[in-house]
Parts: structure tokens; sequence; C-alpha cells
């Protein structure tokens, strides 16, 4: 063998072994692509996994059930002379079994229903909705100020001239270091040591309120809450339901819709947690009777 033929096969070789090399490094870098990929792939699919597991979760622990709903009131709210409607409700739930994380404010409602026009065919869906304010079965209203009682719960409802800032704003235990002033309707109050009842004007008015707002509720708790159903009639102008009652400044409610013989649809969401749906079917105006 020359020295050309040694040169020549050498190069091949040389060339093999390098083309051999390249499809190495390259066979390295795709697989490092790849697995960078189903390692990412895997980590996004089970951090998926993960808050689908955590939204199923709450979806399903972390709700309330509903016990009955109630008439409240009644009103005529088309002026015909007596009342046709229900005006508010009173819904009794519970808090589910294995429920956690479930507090006073966390409850929304939906009431929702179909408006018709009084005269012609158009009808809208229409929908009131609000938070829930939670209070104990035996909560009650109307109460005066020298008869609240130490350690009590309590929501004021008339300010007056009651020496409120003789009682604990909020349950902190600051012992009511507020001004009177600052009081107001609808402060939530705790009654401690510091409230002397013979000094009270006797004409503020309180009512219960055994849970205050971010106050959580154990599982199997059973509350109540109001519901009131908006105006459908929003414009005062007249007693009919037409094109007015649905311009862009208002908004109507169900008050109207909600007679002898008519459904509405019941929603409760519990923030970041589950769902109850229910049909009311109002077959009585009768205060106290059931709706479910």
């Amino acid at each position: 063998m020359d020295a050309n033929e040694f040169t020549h096969e050498n190069r091949e070789g040389g060339s093999i072994g390098i083309g051999a090399m390249i499809v190495f490094i390259a066979l390295i870098l795709v697989a490092a692509v790849a697995s960078t990929i189903i390692i990412k792939t895997a980590e996004e699919l089970q951090q998926n996994a993960e808050n689908t597991s955590d939204d199923t979760r709450k979806q399903i622990s972390v709700k309330v059930s509903l016990v009955d709903v109630f008439v409240k009131t009644a009103a005529d709210p088309l002026t015909t002379g007596s009342n046709t409607d229900v005006a508010t409700m009173e819904v009794i739930a519970r808090i589910s079994s294995g429920s956690i994380g479930v507090a006073d404010g966390d409850l929304e409602w939906s009431i929702s229903c179909k408006v018709s026009f009084s005269a012609g065919t158009t009808t809208f869906a229409v929908i009131d909705s609000g938070t829930a304010d939670m209070k104990a079965l035996s909560d009650t209203i109307g109460i005066a100020d020298d008869d609240l009682l130490l350690g009590g719960t309590y929501v004021i409802t008339t300010v007056g001239s009651t020496l409120w800032d003789e009682i604990d704003e909020n349950g902190d235990e600051n012992g009511g270091t507020k001004n009177l002033a600052d009081y107001a309707q609808f402060d939530e109050i705790t009654v401690d040591a510091a409230w002397d009842q013979t000094t009270g004007l006797d004409d503020g008015v309180a009512r219960d309120d055994a849970f205050f707002d971010g106050e959580e509720l154990n599982a199997g708790t059973v509350f109540k809450f109001e519901i009131g159903l908006g105006t459908t009639n929003t414009d005062a102008s007249d007693t009919t339901i037409d094109a007015d009652d649905f311009i862009l400044t208002l908004s109507p409610g169900c008050d109207a819709e909600a007679g002898t013989g008519q459904t509405l649809d019941l929603r409760l969401v519990v923030d970041g947690g589950g769902e109850t749906l229910a049909t009311l079917q109002i077959d009585s105006l009768t205060l106290g009777s059931s709706v479910m």
C-alpha cells in the first residue's frame, strides 16, 4: 500500500468517525430536548391534576345544603290592591358534612326568573343576587338596648342616642374604644363588662347576630338568612311591566314574578367552593309556607 492509499483510507475512516460522532451528539441533543419536553409536560400535567383535584375537592366538600325555604313576607308590587307576590323568603340551610372554611360572608345567593311584558310576548331573564347574612335559628330582631346581655353578639339596628360607645365593636375586646358618633347601623357588636344597661337611653335597637362577618361555621351548623326580591317594576311612573323597566340605568328584580303558581330558580355558591341548586315552587302566599 502506497502512501496515497494509506492517506485515503485514513481520511475515509476519519470521515466515518466524525459522522458517527455527529450522529451521536445529535442523538444526545434530541434526547435531551425530548426529555426536557417530557419533564415539562409531566410537571404541567401534575400541576393541572393538582389544581383539578383541589377544585373538585372544594366543589364536593365546601358547600351548603338547603333544608327549606319559607315565605317571610308578601307584597303588592304592581299595586293591584292586595298582596300578589312573595317579597322576602327565609332560607334554612346547613353547612354540609365534611365542609371546612365556610365563613359568614362567603355564601352568595341568586334568584332567577322570567319577566314578561304586560302587553306583548317579550320575555327577559332576570336575576336577583346578594350575599347571605348568616344567622342562628334563634336570632331575633328588635331588642332594646337595655335587654342586651353580657357576652351577647348583636348588630345595631337603630343607633338613636344609646351609649353604643360602651359596647365592644366587632368583638375585638377593646371595650368600646370608638366614639359614639362613629357607630352606625349594621355595626356588629359584642356586649362586654364595660356596658352599663342602666345608662342606656333606651332608644337604640339591636338584633341578635350569632355569626360575625368572616367567622367560620363548623360542618353541620344550621343557619338561616333572608332573601329579598328586587323590584320588577323599576319605572315608578306606571304599574305595568314594559320596556321602560329595562333601560340601562335600571336593574329589574323578581318581586312581580313570585306569585302563586310561579317558579323561581335558586342558586347558592360558596366562595371558592361548591354550589347548590333548587327550584322554588310558590303554591301559597301564606306566611311561613314552604316553597321547596
